[in-house]
């Protein structure tokens, strides 16, 4: 019985101490915890029937249940946030001291009983005064060379030259007899930039 005991002993130091842990850096947080033993009843101990004998009467032994504990331990560990007056407090105005240069708010009685209405007005979208913008072609306007450096990718020379990075497959197509593979380009060869359509 006493090896039984030491063989839960580690499991019991390790649940304690990372428990303790725990408890140390919720302390930090401004969390209050709370544990404690409770002593409960044991509802599975009780045995109907044949006592899990598939057929005939179970021996004295096993009807014997005086060696069986009838409660058991439960750990309770409670956590709650205490309390901070700064938040749940909210200042009342007639709780500030007054001040010399404030003034009490006094309604004009000639105020108009109708509520408050807002005056929308909405822009004349009929009008063509203003011109649209004129949109410059992006990229070059006629074919260009371009003679490909260390590092350059099709979407890098796209957006060097288009702007964009999705124009990679114009500049591919352009130069399939070129390249090979559009992944790897290799530097040192010269490679035409067609103009966008």
């Amino acid at each position: 019985m006493k090896n039984q005991k030491e063989a839960h002993m580690p499991k019991n130091f390790w649940k304690n101490f990372v428990g303790m842990i725990a408890l140390a850096f919720l302390a930090g947080c401004g969390v209050q915890a709370r544990s404690y033993v409770q002593v409960k009843d044991r509802v599975d101990q009780e045995i109907v029937g044949n006592a899990g004998y598939l057929g005939g009467t179970p021996s004295a032994q096993a009807v014997d249940r005086s060696q069986i504990r009838k409660t058991r331990k439960v750990y309770v560990l409670e956590m709650s946030k205490a309390d901070n007056p700064e938040e749940d407090t909210v200042a009342s105005p007639s709780a500030a001291p007054a001040s010399e240069n404030t003034e009490a708010y006094i309604p004009a009685d000639d105020a108009d009983d109708e509520p408050y209405q807002r005056r929308i007005v909405l822009p004349d979208f009929e009008d063509d005064t203003v011109a649209p913008a004129e949109s410059s072609p992006v990229g070059p306007t006629t074919a260009t060379d371009y003679t490909v450096m260390k590092d350059d990718t099709l979407q890098k020379i796209s957006k060097q030259f288009y702007d964009s990075y999705s124009k990679w497959p114009t500049i591919y197509e352009a130069n399939k007899d070129k390249i090979a593979d559009p992944n790897r380009i290799k530097p040192g060869i010269t490679i035409t930039i067609p103009p966008l359509q």
